[in-house]
């Protein structure tokens, strides 16, 4: 007569490979969700990993701050693109006096003549430019 089969389990050892298993699966879909992303800062790279969908969510997610006149490419509410490629070039913190009025602004402008554009002051014939305390023609 056949004898019948007879399981014989260490509970211990099951449950540790399904804590195992729980553990590789959970982390197979975590890790495969995310993006690798390289932010170039000036031409400064920094690398970031992302689950987030749009350029200015993974900028916030990573702490990268911006500020309205830095150039980010693509746009912050545009998707991440296929590439992984972001580009910020920072504006320049400058201080613009004119008429008795003092400013501080943020500029893209690499000239003197382009900064007094975008900031609406039109130049007089008596009128001085000064660049980090020099006389300079705008």
């Amino acid at each position: 007569m056949a004898r019948p089969f007879n399981f014989s389990f260490d509970v211990n050892l099951i449950l540790m490979a399904l804590v195992a298993g729980t553990l590789v699966t959970m982390a197979y879909f975590f890790l495969s969700g995310m993006q690798r992303v390289r932010v170039y800062i000036n031409d400064r790279e920094t690398t970031l990993w992302t689950r987030q969908q749009t350029v200015g969510a993974a900028l916030t997610e990573a702490g990268i701050q911006w500020n309205p006149q830095d150039l980010v490419r693509p746009a912050a509410d545009a998707a991440l693109p296929a590439n992984g490629k972001i580009s910020i070039r920072l504006a320049t913190p400058i201080v613009l006096s004119a008429d008795g009025n003092t400013w501080k602004r943020r500029t893209q402008a690499s000239t003197v003549r382009q900064v007094l554009a975008e900031n609406a002051i039109e130049l007089k014939a008596q009128d001085q430019v000064f660049l980090d305390g020099r006389l300079v023609t705008a």
